[in-house]
């Protein structure tokens, strides 16, 4: 007997068809599943657990013997229908193998059961069946998971195979590759869960498939019947790499970083970082957008490590993206990560400051403000009060936002600020002035050491006037020659030593003399200086004294000099290459004589800068010289190149460089610059140009009309 039953307790199945004699009965049931009933003569073969069937294909369960009658059942049901496949009469005489088609209609459960007799009903053998949408759809919802590395050797944590569908695990297949696992030896999840150990390290690959539906026999004593599928094609439903490694080798790694930053600047840092432990190998992070195009490779082989950092600068605004890998692989590699590029650079800027001060003293902060980042150069020229100097301050280096410079006039009258930027920002600020104001000194004093040794040198005395002052302050120094300082409108201090011939007092008397100089105040009482005998026994310690230089300058006498201990050095003097001046000494003297005594092995360095030189530019014409408008300002020692660029209808007509001309030359570099220099360029249209007096004659390019109204052909060389 072959039929369907409703779920609706044991033993009151639902009979919806006659039966005609047949040796078994076959029914399809919606029945609690009790796949441990075992009837008496029946029997699933290999089969323990629910089969899944899908809506849209169809099984065949067909008897392997023949009989000599045929059921004509017509069951059918919410769930499926069983009908007999081929025609209800003219059974031969040999018999007929009964085919009976099983056709989901619905999504649910069923069960499908034989008996001997409708008598073994309640014994009969049950097959749990669930109807299901169509295996494709429910791929969709499979969840393939599990760890993503680990230890050679060591057995993985449960990988999983889950949905809302997946029972029955002979549907689901999982092939491993890699990690010394073998691809041709699948592994069949247990409740959707495995584990592996692979015994290499590596990738593994892990691919699971969910499989065709295989044929289910059925067995009596006298009679058996497969149960098959029209279905036959498998398909992949999940796929997952697993980085195995050995102890302290790292499987994976992260890569962090900023998210945003400003057009051409530094990012800051991004950090590459490794997991588990130390990699041998490289990380490349593929770094595109924003005008970027490049590769950051890091090289963990050589350097090392379990980080390293690195920083991009964008040329354009938009997104950056940053996309890591590894070779040899080391894991997975963590997602690409965005960097937002902003356009907040700077748009103008401001110069401030004060107005006016004393002469011979600092003016004060002059400030340069600048309304966001900025690569470039400003430079402020100096001019009037005894300066004519260019203040360079570098944004491009530095960074920043604003920067702060002072200046010190050396002489009265009105100093002048004049801006500009490289490249452009803006329109350049209006120039500032500030008025240097001689304060006349009212007093004067003098300081310096209270003894020393007997014939020898001093240290230095220092003499200061409190403002400008013009005139002579005389040091008496009885028994030894005066000495006479001279003040030029200066408030600077200027000092002097002294050599005792013998051990005593020796007084230094300084004094204005009121009759032929300016008086300066009261002037200051003596001081007294103790001169003591050298030692009784010659020093036999010799100290060596080395004088380097630091910029655009060198050491006039000896550079280094050894002598025995209260012994004095010779004189050495920091002499500045030329368009460049001494900035002082590291001890912090500012005097570049000097002279020392021998009493520690020192290293002294004398500091020099270099003065901007600038070039002046005139343009005759229509056209333009770059870089450059009325001037440019160039580092001293640098090379310098300026470009003759006509306009549209123009050409050269004649370069002048420092009063010298040169043709028409396209360009001009100075090289090793070291003083100023001039550039005259003139422009003429390209159209004929008629020659004064000639008749109606041109003189045609490169011709051109000289000073005197002639027509003059350039010499070719």
């Amino acid at each position: 007997m072959l039929g369907i039953r409703p779920k609706v307790g044991r033993g009151k199945y639902l009979a919806l068809a006659a039966v005609v004699a047949s040796p078994f009965l076959l029914a399809v049931s919606c029945d609690t599943i009790n796949p441990s009933v075992i009837g008496p003569k029946f029997a699933f073969v290999g089969v323990t657990d629910t089969i899944t069937f899908y809506l849209g294909e169809t099984f065949n369960l067909t008897a392997e013997e023949a009989f000599t009658q045929r059921p004509i059942p017509t069951f059918d049901s919410e769930i499926c229908t069983v009908v007999p496949d081929g025609p209800m009469s003219n059974i031969p005489a040999g018999g007929l193998a009964v085919n009976y088609i099983l056709t989901p209609i619905a999504v649910g459960e069923c069960d499908v059961f034989f008996a001997s007799s409708q008598a073994d009903y309640d014994n009969s053998v049950t097959l749990p069946v669930k109807i299901l949408d169509h295996p494709q759809t429910e791929a969709d919802t499979v969840e393939f998971t599990g760890p993503s590395s680990g230890l050679v050797n060591v057995e993985s944590t449960d990988f999983e195979v889950a949905g809302p569908n997946i029972t029955f695990d002979g549907l689901i297949e999982v092939r491993a590759s890699g990690g010394g696992l073998d691809p041709d030896n699948p592994i069949s999840p247990k409740d959707g869960k495995f584990k592996i150990k692979p015994t290499s390290t590596g990738e593994v690959k892990l691919t699971a498939t969910y499989l065709p539906y295989k044929n289910v026999s059925v067995d009596s004593d006298d009679y058996s019947f497969t149960l098959s599928s029209s279905r036959s094609a498998s398909f992949v439903v999940g796929e997952l790499t697993y980085f195995v490694t050995a102890p302290g080798q790292a499987s994976s790694f992260t890569l962090t970083g900023p998210t945003g930053g400003s057009l051409n600047a530094d990012s800051g840092d991004f950090s590459v970082s490794l997991i588990g432990g130390t990699y041998v190998g490289k990380v490349s992070i593929n770094v595109q957008g924003a005008g970027l195009n490049e590769t950051k490779e890091l090289d963990f082989t050589s350097a090392g490590g379990t980080s390293q950092m690195f920083s991009i600068r964008p040329t354009a605004v938009g997104t950056v993206t940053l996309t890591p890998g590894a070779t040899p692989a080391l894991g997975t590699a963590p997602a690409a990560l965005n960097y937002t590029v902003r356009d907040d650079r700077a748009t103008s800027y401001a110069l401030t400051g004060p107005t006016g001060g004393s002469v011979n003293a600092d003016s004060g902060e002059f400030k340069v403000a600048l309304d966001g980042p900025y690569a470039g150069k400003v430079s402020i020229a100096v001019q009037g009060g005894g300066l004519n100097t260019t203040k360079e301050l570098d944004f491009t280096l530095t960074g920043g936002t604003s920067k702060v410079f002072s200046i010190r006039p050396t002489a009265a009258g009105t100093v002048t600020l004049t801006a500009t930027a490289s490249p452009e920002l803006g329109a350049n600020p209006l120039p500032l002035t500030y008025t240097a104001t001689a304060v006349a000194a009212t007093s004067y004093v003098i300081t310096g050491p209270s003894g020393g040794k007997a014939e020898m040198e001093s240290a230095p005395f220092t003499v200061t006037p409190n403002g400008v002052y013009t005139g002579k302050i005389y040091i008496g120094l009885s028994p030894l020659p005066n000495i006479v300082l001279q003040f030029n409108n200066s408030s600077e201090p200027q000092t002097f030593t002294i050599t005792p011939g013998y051990a005593g007092s020796w007084w230094i008397y300084p004094k204005t003399d009121v009759g032929r100089q300016p008086a300066l105040g009261t002037d200051p009482l003596a001081l007294e200086y103790k001169a003591t005998n050298p030692p009784a026994t010659s020093p036999t310690t010799t100290f060596t004294y080395q004088y380097n230089t630091s910029g655009p300058g060198k050491i006039q006498g000896e550079a280094s000099q050894s002598r025995l201990q209260y012994q004095p050095f010779a004189p050495v003097v920091a002499i500045p290459d030329a368009c460049a001046h001494f900035v002082s000494w590291s001890d912090g003297s500012t005097q570049p004589r000097r002279r020392d005594v021998s009493d520690a092995n020192k290293t002294i360095t004398a500091t020099f800068e270099g003065d901007p030189q600038r070039v002046s530019i005139a343009v005759l014409g229509q056209g333009s010289v770059s870089p450059g408008a009325q001037f440019a300002n160039v580092e001293c020692g640098n090379d310098a190149t300026f470009e003759f660029k006509p306009d549209t209808g123009n050409q050269i007509q004649s370069v002048t460089i420092d009063g010298s001309w040169q043709g028409r030359v396209s360009s001009w570099t100075f090289k090793n610059v070291r003083e100023a220099h001039t550039i005259e360029v003139a422009f003429e249209s390209t159209t004929t140009t008629t020659r004064p007096g000639g008749g109606g004659s041109t003189c045609d390019p490169p011709n051109f009309i000289g000073d005197d109204g002639k027509c003059v052909t350039p010499d070719p060389t």
